[in-house]
């Protein structure tokens, strides 16, 4: 058996290695963040107190109408939440600012009631589906500019209005990418450039969707795939669709 003291031993030298200890789904709680302004790792900007651990929901949501910003400094590397939803109502504005660290979940959801944004200028963020805009009225933005994305399926405007602003780092989806899904109300913007690199076998632009790139082309920007212009969905280029020569490009009218 071992002594009470070699064990403890063996916990410091794990967090000495910058590893987490993973909780047992039966111990994971709903996190709400209760601060204004603040940072992600500060255990009294949540409630229950205590940053989000592995299997925690977090909701970075309120409903006073006020704006506040989270700068993400998640420790917990190794930590995957289920569920995150950034959203505020009544005229605020949920934002995530993230420039290191790791995020890693299966829905991360921005504009569910309310505005969310997340900004994301390094770091690497790994769910399997990335929303945006889930409800009527709702606006969710998603400013990547450096780092790395990594989703199954990224949903841009679904009921609400859905913007990704993709200027620089790497977006790679094994599934599609949806602009707008065709629901009244919703749109979707999808906007390369700069150093951006979308890599994705299906990019789908639905009814009230728009994808926007500069004279360089949808393939200076995209790596190989296809792109489906379906009715109602939207170019919007300097460059002629000629210049993709290694993208296919439908159109469904």
């Amino acid at each position: 058996m071992r002594s009470s003291s070699t064990f403890k031993l063996q916990l410091a030298a794990m967090f000495a290695a910058g590893l987490s200890l993973h909780v047992n789904p039966a111990d994971a709680v709903n996190k709400t963040w209760i601060a204004g302004d603040g940072s992600w790792n500060v255990a009294a900007n949540w409630n229950p107190s205590g940053a989000p651990a592995d299997g925690d929901a977090v909701f970075l949501t309120s409903s006073d109408g006020l704006s506040r910003t989270v700068t993400y400094n998640n420790v917990a590397i190794f930590a995957s939440f289920p569920n995150t939803v950034v959203s505020a109502s009544a005229g605020g504005t949920f934002i995530v600012n993230q420039a290191a660290f790791t995020h890693n979940g299966a829905n991360l959801a921005l504009g569910t009631t309310g505005r969310g944004i997340w900004n994301k200028t390094g770091g690497t963020l790994n769910v399997t589906t990335l929303n945006m805009a889930t409800a009527g009225g709702s606006s969710g933005t998603f400013s990547h500019s450096g780092g790395t994305i990594n989703s199954s399926t990224v949903n841009i405007g679904q009921t609400g209005n859905g913007t990704f602003l993709h200027s620089g780092g790497t977006l790679n989806v094994s599934g599609t990418v949806n602009v707008s899904d065709n629901n009244p109300g919703g749109s979707g913007y999808l906007e390369l450039r700069d150093t951006a690199r979308l890599i994705a076998p299906t990019i789908t632009i639905h009814n009230g969707g728009t994808i926007a790139f500069p004279l360089d082309g949808l393939s200076s920007h995209l790596t190989t795939g296809t792109v489906i212009l379906n009715a109602g969905g939207t170019w919007h280029e300097v460059g002629p669709v000629g210049e993709n020569n290694d993208i296919d490009v439908f159109h469904h009218n």
